[in-house]
């Protein structure tokens, strides 16, 4: 497990179904975003944080940012930059 420091979390991207549109052929290792913002999962908040496990989390898309550690993806965004929480009613 990660633990963040310096005011990180990490996070998970929660993928959001895409209608197909048109066909366009993108390499596979480049990411598109049809939305400036992007709704991440929590999974480890760094140990000042009071936000917890589990949140659902507004934030700009293009601020999220992707690590390869021991070939497993972990993805972090800084605290300062989460928009918001969103929970369903």
């Amino acid at each position: 497990m990660l633990y963040p420091l310096n005011r990180y979390l990490v996070v998970e991207p929660i993928e959001e179904e895409q209608k197909e549109e048109s066909t366009i052929l993108v390499p596979d290792d480049v990411q598109v975003q049809s939305s400036p913002y992007s709704l991440v999962k929590l999974v480890e908040p760094n140990v000042d944080s009071k936000l917890r496990p589990g949140m659902r989390l507004l934030a700009p898309s293009h601020l999220v940012e992707a690590a390869d550690i021991s070939g497993e993806k972990h993805y972090f965004i800084s605290e300062g930059h989460v928009i918001a929480f969103y929970e369903e009613e």
